[in-house]
């Protein structure tokens, strides 16, 4: 099983990534309520997850739009995986903020594979609307 859209997003990333994604991920560390350590630790490792997951889906839609294709066999297991670490991000939180274990662990039977399948659809689907769109750079326009 091949990784190419992870492949692609993380050859991607750049130093000027890391400086952004910092301070994405910093922002709701300065404005939470929490300030003991456990607090403030999930909170940061749950924003990591999630700046990453969001960065490698956009870069390979955007890639994609600009280029680069992939099939749907290429998609779906780049998809999947990103939809696990999403979901871990997610249990993480849930865990955190309630104390319902059983409930926040059905996110992993349920929330994996409806994520899985939406993210991968629309890595899938995303450069093919776009291409829809009329040919004359809109960019450029303005």
């Amino acid at each position: 099983m091949q990784f190419l859209p992870l492949d692609y997003a993380i050859s991607t990333f750049t130093n000027w990534h890391i400086l952004v994604g910092s301070i994405l991920i910093g922002l709701p560390l300065l404005f939470s309520n929490d300030r003991a350590f456990v607090g403030m630790l999930s909170t940061l490792i749950t924003q990591a997850i999630v700046v990453a997951v969001f960065y490698c889906w956009m870069a390979t839609i955007i890639g994609q739009v600009f280029g680069d294709r992939f099939t749907w066999s290429q998609i779906w297991p780049s998809g999947f995986a990103l939809a696990t670490a999403f979901m871990i991000g997610a249990i993480i939180h849930f865990m955190r903020s309630t104390g319902e274990k059983l409930v926040v662990l059905a996110l992993i039977p349920i929330g994996i594979p409806f994520f899985g399948f939406f993210i991968s659809a629309t890595m899938w689907a995303m450069p093919k609307v776009v291409s829809w769109t009329p040919k004359a750079s809109w960019g450029a326009a303005l």
